[in-house]
C-alpha cells in the first residue's frame, strides 16, 4: 500500500477517525506482531503485547505529531509493551522453575526436559541487548532481509548485519559456556 495512502489513514486516526484507525491497524498488524514476537518468544505473551500496543496507539495517537515518525513511534509502544509483560513474567518464572523440579514421573521429566531446552534457549537470547535480539529474530525468524530491517526499524543496512553478527557470536559463546559446565 502506498505511504500516501497510510498517512491518510493516520491523519485521519489522529483527529478521532475510528474507521481510519481501523483500517491503519489492518495494514500494520503484521508489523506489530513480528515486533513483539522478536521480543517476547512467546505466543501468548506476544499476542497480548499485540493488544497491549493497539491499545496504546489508540489512546494516544492524537498525540502524534509527525505522521513521518508514525513507524518510529509504533515500535516504541510495541517494544515497551513487550518490556511491561516480560517484567510480569520473569516474576513468576522462578515459582513455575520451583514447582517443575518438585515433579518425578516420566511425563513430568520429559516436560521438564523439553522446557529446559527451551529455558536455555530463551537464556541465550536474553544475554543479547532486547534491540539486537528484535534485529536477529527479524532476520531468521521471519525472513526481513538487512534492507528491510532498515526501512522497518531506521537503523542503517549495514549496522543491521553487523548488530546480528556479534548478536550470532554471544549465542555460540553461550552454548560454549554450558557445554564446559
Amino acid at each position: 500500500m502506498a505511504k500516501r495512502q497510510i498517512k491518510k489513514y493516520i491523519n485521519k486516526a489522529r483527529i478521532g477517525n475510528d474507521e481510519a484507525f481501523d483500517q491503519l491497524i489492518d495494514i500494520i498488524k503484521m508489523d506489530i506482531y513480528k515486533i513483539a514476537k522478536s521480543r517476547l518468544l512467546n505466543e501468548e505473551d506476544t499476542l497480548d503485547a499485540v493488544q497491549e500496543s493497539i491499545i496504546s496507539m489508540y489512546e494516544n495517537i492524537c498525540k502524534l505529531r509527525n505522521v513521518n515518525k508514525f513507524y518510529n513511534w509504533m515500535t516504541i509502544i510495541v517494544i515497551n509493551a513487550c518490556n511491561d509483560i516480560a517484567k510480569k513474567r520473569s516474576k513468576n518464572i522462578e515459582e513455575f522453575n520451583e514447582e517443575i523440579i518438585d515433579k518425578d514421573s516420566k511425563e513430568k521429566k520429559e516436560f521438564n526436559d523439553s522446557l529446559i531446552n527451551k529455558l536455555i534457549l530463551e537464556e541465550a537470547l536474553s544475554k543479547i541487548d532486547k534491540d539486537d535480539r528484535m534485529l536477529l529474530m527479524f532476520y531468521y525468524s521471519e525472513g526481513y532481509s538487512a534492507k528491510e530491517i532498515e526501512k522497518l526499524t531506521g537503523i542503517k543496512e549495514n549496522t543491521v548485519r553487523s548488530k546480528i553478527m556479534r548478536a550470532k557470536e554471544k549465542i555460540k559463546e553461550f552454548y560454549k559456556e554450558q557445554e564446559v559446565n
